[in-house]
């Protein structure tokens, strides 16, 4: 009964996208379905049919499922995947794991940037055009999709600025 209400759940995100493809992306859908995959594994351990059987008791015993999963799977991982759980239980009007993933906590990693000789190392290895790409990752603070999508229209010269938006025609969305 799980796996055929994740299928739905995942099936209507599919559905939802639209023609204009403003829904869930592609990408958000299937890091769902893997991860709602933990679930599914624990509810077939546990012999839960239903989503009614889902309360506190076997919340937090899913929390322990993940920590001691064979995948050795980190703090934030385990609160990513607890996350999705919780998106796909309130979607069903089933509102008590955000008490728990308020609770749930891991220890954020600090950004270490890269040394000036660390860039300079690298620009060095690279041609001409890699370096073109590198630097606009680097200057822009984009991510890959939105520089993969980045047009020279969307460059404003005079104001040193590149502006992202959603390109329907391209079906990239932001």
């Amino acid at each position: 009964m799980w796996r055929s209400f994740a299928l739905l759940w995942l099936s209507e995100l599919q559905i939802l996208k639209g023609k204009d493809q403003q829904g869930k992306s592609e990408k958000t859908i299937k890091a769902y379905a893997y991860r709602l995959g933990f679930f599914l594994d624990f509810a077939v351990q546990r012999k839960l049919t239903y989503l009614d059987q889902t309360d506190r008791g076997q919340l937090l015993r899913y929390v322990k499922f993940l920590q001691d999963h064979e995948k050795d799977l980190s703090d934030r991982t385990v609160y990513n995947i607890f996350a999705t759980l919780n998106t796909f239980l309130r979607a069903h009007d089933i509102y008590i794991a955000g008490k728990i993933l308020s609770e749930l906590g891991y220890a954020e990693k600090p950004v270490k940037p890269y040394t000036t000789g660390e860039l300079d190392a690298m620009f060095a290895a690279m041609d001409k055009e890699e370096a073109l790409w590198c630097s606009l990752f680097l200057n822009s603070g984009c991510r890959d999709a939105e520089v993969q999508n980045t047009e020279y229209a969307d460059f404003s010269w005079e104001k040193s600025t590149l502006h992202v938006q959603a390109k329907q025609w391209r079906n990239f969305r932001l």
